[in-house]
């Protein structure tokens, strides 16, 4: 792939854009590193669900006690909610979804419904280790993951023809899923090819969004300008 003089992707200006105010103030607390996409799909989720949650930014350096005692396995993202600890990212976002209905984000019919949730753990296995290979890894590491990420992304590309999203008219988890590994592409220096044009016409549908504006950490807004 030859290498270009300006980003692949759109770069909207975020100024003045805020996410909803949150309808319901649940008592959960999520815990998450600030530039991790499995957590930035669950602030995604509780954004438009308009469910406000007490988010922690942990170190994994120095996983604090307090989530010790919770979760023994220190895994992140990590979400407590009532009587409940949630620690896998695809069963966290359809408990969200379940507790509150509305706005639906998973599709009503059954196929539809398993396909969305295939999608969830290929994109949770997948294309999240990938991120985490191409920003933290060494050198060989970092460039065999961005072009292993760029070839799943394009392999997918059909997926963004047909509907304003992935599962059709509407939004839904799928999206919320990968619009945080999209909006990195440009902090991995991840290019995509000039011919993804309706990939690219799907990034700026969701990054437009004021509840994906409202969803980034401060982290994360640096990486959608670089």
């Amino acid at each position: 792939m030859s290498a270009r003089k300006r980003s692949s992707r759109p770069t909207p200006s975020l100024s003045g854009m805020k996410g909803e105010e949150p309808r319901h103030n649940a008592r959960m607390d999520l815990y998450m590193r600030g530039d991790d996409p499995a957590g930035h799909a669950i602030r995604l989720v509780l954004a438009e669900k308009g469910v406000g949650a007490r988010q922690v930014e942990v170190n994994e350096e120095a996983t604090p006690e307090e989530l010790l005692k919770i979760n023994p396995y220190g895994s992140l993202p990590c979400l407590i909610s009532r009587d409940i600890v949630l620690y896998q990212p695809p069963i966290i976002l359809e408990y969200l979804d379940e507790r509150y209905p509305h706005p639906p984000l998973m599709p009503f019919d059954p196929t539809l419904r398993a396909r969305v949730r295939l999608f969830l753990r290929e994109v949770n296995g997948h294309w999240y280790e990938l991120c985490q290979q191409a920003s933290r890894g060494g050198s060989r590491t970092k460039s065999r993951a961005r072009k292993e990420l760029v070839e799943i992304i394009v392999a997918s590309e059909e997926l963004f023809h047909d509907s304003p999203f992935l599962m059709g008219e509407d939004y839904g988890l799928a999206d919320c899923v990968v619009a945080p590994v999209l909006w990195r592409l440009p902090h991995l220096h991840v290019r995509l090819p000039e011919e993804a044009s309706a990939l690219r016409a799907y990034m700026q549908r969701c990054f437009h969004r004021n509840n994906f504006a409202g969803s980034l950490t401060r982290r994360e807004r640096v990486m959608g300008t670089q």
